[in-house]
């Protein structure tokens, strides 16, 4: 059981501002991704269970439609090493 935190960016077009009389051209905002997370894993084959939230920065980052709202997500990993 972990935590992450991460930078990102998102595209964000006329559909995804929250006020559209705001929108003026298609840009790109950088964001934060951070959350808990849980780790199972065994040899070299594991699953990973994160749920978090998505913090968009920069110019009109607070009119993105997904900006600090909640997500959940299932993972499954696996090395093809020794």
């Amino acid at each position: 059981m972990g935590g992450y935190l991460g930078p990102s960016s998102v595209t964000m077009s006329k559909d995804q501002f929250l006020d559209e009389s705001k929108y003026r051209t298609t840009i790109n905002n950088p964001t934060w991704k951070y959350g808990p997370n849980i780790i199972i894993s065994r040899n070299n084959f594991g699953f990973v269970l994160a749920y978090g939230w998505e913090k968009a920065t920069g110019k009109n980052g607070h009119q993105w439609i997904y900006n600090n709202k909640s997500y959940s997500a299932f993972g499954i990993n696996t090395g093809f090493g020794r």
